[in-house]
């Protein structure tokens, strides 16, 4: 039924104005949250005359733990999968904003901190994908915090990892599950930030696994199993829709 004041043929409102309308205000949110959390752990730092070391180690840290934990929960108010990359993707986007202030105000390369904005964008993407995966938003939120708690538990592999490491048998294994997945691990192992995490040896004085020798870990190991993971997800999602064609 029409409505006084409408006519039958009005025009439909562009793709661009529905995510507009739908996720732009959660956008914007996330956006001011994360700038919020981001660029002020960064001021406060900067103006308590902390050295560069706190803010080179701080900054990254915060914000792959923020993008982890609130990637997924963006998502799983979205429309559809686009919207679900939207808010993700401000989230992430904004974190790299901050990263872009970080490059300029210290010896951070710039192309360490596109590095460490790659190492985001492959969690969030993860993160995003597990939230789509369910349909009701219960089943999302469940699937936000459970995404949420494997990129954590990944990135706090020095606490769970010795134990492991003290059974020969899956020494190599647990060396490399408490290693490659750890963002926090590979951040800290681009460009500006080695010397200071991994080669003055505070990796080795703060972390479980130290005497276990562990390899250095590569900025793009995370990159590349979030991204498939991701990607795996996403395809287990388009053939539960394909509908199943009988003879």
């Amino acid at each position: 039924m029409i409505s006084p004041g409408q006519t039958g043929d009005s025009p439909r409102p562009s793709a661009s104005r529905r995510y507009w309308d739908s996720d732009g205000r959660a956008c914007l949110a996330a956006a001011t949250v994360t700038a919020t959390l981001l660029g002020g752990l960064y001021l406060a730092l900067h103006l308590a005359g902390l050295p560069q070391r706190s803010l080179l180690i701080s900054i990254p840290a915060v914000s792959g733990v923020w993008v982890a934990l609130a990637c997924g929960a963006m998502a799983c108010g979205a429309r559809d999968g686009i919207g679900a990359l939207l808010r993700g993707g401000t989230v992430i986007d904004t974190a790299g904003g901050i990263l872009i202030v970080l490059c300029l105000s210290t010896p951070l390369p710039l192309l360490s901190g596109v590095q460490i904005y790659l190492i985001l964008a492959a969690m969030g993407v993860f993160a995003v994908a597990m939230a789509r995966l369910a349909r009701g938003r219960g089943a999302r939120l469940a699937l936000a915090a459970l995404s949420g708690a494997i990129l954590i538990a990944a990135m706090a592999s020095p606490l769970w990892a010795p134990s492991l490491l003290q059974t020969p048998a899956v020494r190599q294994a647990a060396l490399a599950a408490a290693i490659y997945p750890n963002s926090l691990y590979s951040i800290w192992s681009v460009e500006g930030l080695r010397y200071v995490w991994h080669e003055s040896g505070l990796m080795y004085d703060i972390s479980g696994i130290r005497d276990y020798a562990p390899p250095r870990p590569q900025w793009w190991a995370p990159v590349a199993i979030y991204a498939l993971a991701a990607a795996v997800i996403a395809v287990t999602k388009l053939l539960r829709k394909k509908p199943i064609v009988t003879g």
